[in-house]
């Protein structure tokens, strides 16, 4: 808001010069002290579920990289696209879960018994398969690079691990 205020000049004449003042507005937001909250959903990343029972669970899509998974039953599971980066699955039972498109880079799966699982398309380059169960599952397209196994890893019939890039150590 503005206010014109006339002022008499020096000298003594009759004509006043204009002057403007502002007046000072307040244009602030008011603070609050309130703690934000949110709608987002927990992230399940680096998530501890070891020992668990999610036998038949629909964890499809889910971030579950770095998860400890040690000793879990996923058994039929429903893990298709999941991000199981660096996941521990070691002496996880995962017969006959789906893990197609699954990204398994890193992750460890000594003992897992992934037999008769569905891993077309699953990334498991650099992952550890030491005496992981991979009997009757489906490997179509699944990526091995770096992987690590060893003499006691159980494979489909008809498939050669070394042509698939496995490392046996």
């Amino acid at each position: 808001m503005a206010l014109l205020v006339a002022s008499a000049c020096a000298g003594g004449s009759d004509t006043a010069t204009p002057t403007t003042t502002e007046t000072p507005t307040t244009t602030e937001t008011p603070t609050t002290t309130e703690a934000p909250t949110t709608t987002e959903a927990p992230t399940t990343t680096e998530a501890n579920l070891a020992g668990e029972d999610l036998k038949g669970a629909d964890l499809a899509g889910e971030d579950l990289k770095g998860a400890d998974l040690y000793g879990t039953n996923l058994e039929g599971a429903n893990l298709r696209w999941a991000n199981l980066e660096g996941a521990n699955l070691r002496w996880a039972n995962l017969e006959g879960a789906n893990l197609e498109g699954a990204n398994l880079t890193g992750a460890y799966l000594t003992g897992a018994n992934l037999e008769g699982a569905n891993l077309e398309g699953a990334n498991l380059e650099g992952a550890d398969l030491y005496g992981a169960d991979l009997y009757g599952a489906n490997l179509e397209g699944a990526i091995f690079g770096w992987a690590i196994a060893d003499q006691d890893t159980q494979w489909p019939e008809g498939f050669d691990p070394v042509a698939a890039g496995v490392v046996f150590e």
